[in-house]
This record gives C-alpha cells, structure tokens and sequence, in this order.
C-alpha cells in the first residue's frame, strides 16, 4: 500500500509541474522585434519607429520617453498602427509650432512596450538619443561630462576654445556655487549665424530680423546654443554656462533666484567681460540713478535701465564674494534652494536681507543708504518708478558679454539711460553677407529659457527693443544722409 500511495503521489505531483509549467508558457509574450529606435526630424520633432512580429494580433504599442535634465518627466504617448500580427508603428514627438520646444543636443531616453490581444505585454531595453539638426555631420569633443558638437573641419579649433572655456568656467564656478554636477551637458554650436536661428525657440519677425541671440542656455535640457564665429564666443559661453551650472545649485528654487542675482552670478563667471556693464554703472552712481535692490528681481525699464540692472547685479554679486567669501555664495544658494526666498535666504546666510545688503553694498561704494521700505505698503506701489517690463520670469535676457553698440568714445555719462539711447548704435546697421554678422543688432544679452513651452510669448516682448532700434537707426541714418 505505501508503494503504491508513493506512486499516486508522484503521478500526481508530475500531473501538477507540468500543468503549472503550461501556465508559464502560455503567460510568455510571443514578440519579434525586426527593428526600433528613434531619429531626428529636425526641426519637426523626434520620430519613434518600431516593427515586431507576434504570434497574436497586436492591439497596443507604446513609448515612453524622458528628456533627460533638471528634473526630468516620464511620459508615452501610443504610436500608431494597424492591429495585426506583423505591424510598423511611429509616434512623431513634435518639437516647436506642433507641440514643446526640443533645443538640439537634448537627450532623450525612452524605451517601447508591446501589448496582444491575450493581455500579454513586453517592453524593450531603455536606450538614449541626442536630438540633433539632421542638416550637418556633427562632431564631438569631450572633456569629462562637458561635450560640445560642431561641423566642419574649420570648426575644430573653434570647438576646442568653447569646450576649454565650458571646462575653466565649471572648474571656477564649482566652489562658488558649491555643486559637483553628475550629469552630461552639451553645447552645440554653429558657424553661421542663419543656421542657428533656425534653431532657436519661436521668435517674432521683428524680433529675429533685429535682436541677434549670440547664445541661449536650456536649463531644463542641460542644453547650450552658442554661435561659433561671434567675436564674443568666449564671454558669451562663460556666461551661459554658468546659468546651466547655477541651475544645478538650486534646483527648482532656479525660479526664485532675482535676476540681479542670476546675472550677476553668470558676469561673475564671464571670463571676457568687456566691462560695459560697469559704465552704465558708474554713471548711475554719478547721478544718483541706482535702483532698489528688492526692485531687480526682474530687470524693467528702458533698455539702458535694464543694462544698469546688468551692472548692478554683477557689482553687488563680486561685493559679496570678496567681501563674504565663496562658501558664503554657495550657503546662499542652498539657503534659498530650502526657504524659496532671496530674503530669508540672505538673513540665513549673512544676516541681512536685501535691503540691509543693498546698504552695505551702497556704502561699500561711497553712496548713502536708502531709508528701510514701508513694508506694510504693497510691493506695487512701492515700486512705482517701476516702468512696464521688457522680459518675464519665463524668459530673461541675461548679461552675455555682447558689446550692445554704444562707441567707446561715447560713454554713458554723456548718455541719458532714461532714453532708449543708452544702448543704440549712433551708425546705422550696414548691411552683411547673411551669414556670420546679420542685419541687426546684439540683444543687451542672449537669452536663458527657464521653461521651453513658454517662450514663444516671453520672446515676442524683446519685439519692443528691436522696434525702438529699428526706428532710432532710420532717424540717425536720414541725418546723416
């Protein structure tokens, strides 16, 4: 009796395994994948493909994608196709008119999932994939995370004077900002100046036919565009660089850094600053036209008002590092990444706000302290100087060390920043070849995107200076004829 209970036992158990290895079998995805990936469609946007071969017809197919940066979002989106058992699907993520702004250089991971009409489901390995302008061969050189990406054999040496620059910069600014970054950034740059501004965000065309954008910095992205063959490579690469390393130190607090602050910091890290900022400056401490400290948390006014908010914010920002210290910078930095606030991030960190800053600073330079504002009176109308503003939160121009036009025998003391003067040409624009030096004139900086799907309207505003430009170089040019 036992040996035959043993054998029912076994029969049994056999009976079990090899139903339960049938339940395994069946809950395996039949998939053949022929092929996947992704491909730039430059300037459209970014198409994902994939072909597979199934056992049962495929009902779904997904990509999930991410681009990689400051604070990177999974998403997926379904591609199209039909059901069947042999399928080519495609998903095209738009960039641009069609849908968020991808800067070239941007890294994107992303990875497919496959679902049958049993329920099964498989999904591929993650890859990634830089997104680049399909209209070049690119090249590449890399210094640790730091790569940048030209064309042409005459951009080599050019590319190696922005990728030494990017190096210096993060090796002089790390200490200031107290980071150590961990993550790639890219700098792509071109040689004529009409093939980049194909690859800027949606611009106006008053604002692309006057305002020449000599970089702009992607901080969500990681992502740089700089023009190669601009005289002011080295200045503007430093100073946009460090807005992508600023970025880094804090975080989602980047909103809250005030912008004489966030500029302040990039001059500080400009390693060819032409020092027109300071001219402005020194005429301002002159005539008694300085502003608030607390009324620069965005830059307003007329131009030549916003190219002293330049210079105020790179005054104020080498005053604190000489006087306090780099570590000090750095603790200001996390203070505000934690409170959200320039305010009780400067108590935090060195005992006064900005107006206590804003006295020190004033005294530092020989100017008397403003009284202490009525803080019980809106911040509305404490700033009722304050004269509509030329660049939003979303989109800021920053002190990138392009010459703005002003002579050098013509400096600002003899010009009132009031008027629009302060940053116009006194010659007309002369025509050019199209390529490396079009009509117009150098933005009074180039331009950071703190948030891509915005800037389509934030652009549109510098629209107002490159008017103003437009019609004070037709007066000047019928005077002179």
């Amino acid at each position: 009796m036992r040996i035959i209970g043993f054998i029912l036992i076994c029969i049994v158990g056999a009976i079990v395994v090899s139903n339960s290895s049938n339940l395994v079998l069946a809950g395996e995805p039949s998939f053949s994948i022929v092929r996947h990936g992704a491909e730039s469609k430059f300037p459209e946007g970014v198409r994902f493909f994939l072909e597979v071969n199934s056992e049962e017809p495929i009902t779904e197919i997904r990509v999930y994608f991410e681009k990689m940066g400051q604070s990177s979002r999974r998403s997926y989106r379904s591609l199209e196709f039909e059901t069947g058992k042999s399928v080519s699907a495609e998903f095209i993520m738009r960039s641009g008119s069609g849908g968020q702004y991808i800067p070239p250089g941007t890294r994107i991971e992303y990875f497919f999932e496959i679902h049958d009409a049993l329920g099964q489901e498989s999904r591929t390995e993650e890859s990634t994939f830089v997104y680049l302008d399909t209209e070049f061969e690119w090249r590449t050189l890399t210094d640790g995370l730091i790569t940048v990406f030209f064309h042409g054999e005459s951009m080599t040496q050019v590319g190696g004077t922005i990728l030494e620059t990017a190096s210096t910069t993060l090796k002089y600014m790390s200490p200031v900002l107290g980071i150590n970054p961990d993550e790639p950034l890219h700098i792509i740059t071109y040689d004529k100046y009409r093939d980049m501004s194909k690859a800027l965000p949606f611009r106006s065309e008053a604002t692309s036919k006057h305002l020449i954008t000599q970089g702009m910095a992607f901080r969500e992205e990681r992502v740089l565009l700089v023009h190669g063959k601009s005289d002011s490579v080295v200045g503007t690469t430093s100073h946009e660089f460090t807005h992508l390393l600023l970025a880094d130190a804090a975080g989602r607090a980047i909103q809250r850094i005030p912008t004489w602050l966030n500029e302040g910091l990039a001059e500080y890290g400009n390693q060819n600053s032409t020092g027109e900022y300071g001219r402005y400056l020194e005429y301002a401490i002159k005539n008694g036209k300085l502003k608030p400290l607390w009324h620069l948390g965005t830059f307003s006014g007329t131009p030549g008002e916003v190219l002293l908010g330049y210079g105020q914010g790179q005054s104020v920002v080498e005053y604190l590092v000489s006087t306090y210290g780099q570590n000090k910078m750095a603790e200001l930095i996390q203070n505000i990444k934690r409170t959200f606030d320039i305010d009780a991030g400067l108590e935090l960190t060195y005992g006064f706000d900005q107006h206590g800053l804003d006295s020190e600073w004033r005294r530092s330079l020989g100017v008397d302290p403003l009284p202490v504002p009525r803080k019980n009176i809106p911040k509305a109308l404490q700033q009722e100087e304050s004269l509509p503003t030329i660049v939003s939160q979303a989109l800021r121009p920053t002190t990138a060390p392009v010459t703005v036009g002003v002579p050098e025998d013509k400096a600002p003391p003899n010009i009132d920043i009031d008027s629009p003067k302060g940053i116009y040409p006194s010659d007309p624009i002369p025509p050019t070849d199209g390529d490396n030096k079009p009509n117009g004139t150098p933005a009074p900086g180039c331009s950071v995107i703190y948030n891509s799907p915005m800037a389509h309207s934030d652009l549109s505003i510098l629209t107002l200076l490159g008017g103003a430009l437009s019609l004070y170089g037709f007066v000047v040019w019928r005077k002179r004829d």
